[in-house]
C-alpha cells in the first residue's frame, strides 16, 4: 500500500534544499557581504528576480556578482539532480553551461589569460615530469643491460668473451 506521491512535497523539499544550500553560501561570504551595503544591494537583486547577465546583474560589485552566479549555479544543480524529464535535464545542464560561461566572461582579460598560463605552466610540468620518469626508465635499462653484461663477462658466460679466449694471440713480426 504505497501512498502516491505528493508533488506538492516534492516541490517544497526542493525549494527547502535549494534554500539550504543557499544560505551555506551565503555564510561563506559573510565577511564581504557585512562590508557597507551589500548584503542590501543582494537581497534586492534576489528580490527583483533578475536574471544573471541582466542589466541589474551588471551594475552590482563584482563580488556580490559572484556570489549571485554561485547562488544560481546551485539552484540550477539541485533542480537537475531532481529532475526525471530528460527533456528538462538538458535545459538545466545548458542553463548550467551558459552561467558557467558568464562567469568567466565577467572577467578581465589579465585575469583570463593569468588563468591560461598557470593551466599552461601545469600541463608543461606534467609533460616534464612525464619525460623525466621515460629517461629514468631508458637509464635504468642500460644500467640493468650493461650490469648484466659485466657480470656475465666476469662469469665468462659472455659469447664474446668466450671467443676472444679461444683466438690465438696475433704474432708480431721481430724487428731487425
Amino acid at each position: 500500500m504505497n501512498k502516491p506521491i505528493d508533488p506538492k512535497s516534492i516541490k517544497q523539499e526542493v525549494q527547502n534544499e535549494i534554500a539550504k544550500k543557499q544560505q551555506a553560501i551565503i555564510r561563506q561570504y559573510q565577511y564581504p557581504l557585512s562590508q557597507g551595503q551589500n548584503m542590501q544591494k543582494l537581497q534586492s537583486y534576489i528580490m527583483s528576480s533578475k536574471p544573471v547577465g541582466s542589466a541589474a546583474y551588471l551594475e552590482l560589485p563584482p563580488i556580490l556578482q559572484e556570489i549571485a552566479l554561485k547562488l544560481n549555479l546551485s539552484s540550477i544543480e539541485i533542480l537537475m539532480n531532481n529532475e526525471t524529464n530528460p527533456f528538462k535535464k538538458l535545459r538545466y545542464k545548458l542553463a548550467m553551461f551558459a552561467t558557467k560561461k558568464m562567469s568567466s566572461a565577467g572577467k578581465s582579460k589579465k585575469q583570463l589569460q593569468k588563468e591560461r598560463e598557470t593551466k599552461l605552466q601545469s600541463v608543461v610540468a606534467a609533460r616534464q615530469q612525464k619525460d623525466n620518469i621515460k629517461n629514468l626508465k631508458k637509464q635504468k635499462n642500460k644500467f640493468n643491460n650493461n650490469l648484466g653484461e659485466t657480470i656475465n663477462s666476469s662469469l665468462g658466460n659472455n659469447k664474446n668473451a668466450n671467443k676472444n679466449a679461444k683466438r690465438k694471440p696475433i704474432k708480431k713480426p721481430i724487428k731487425k
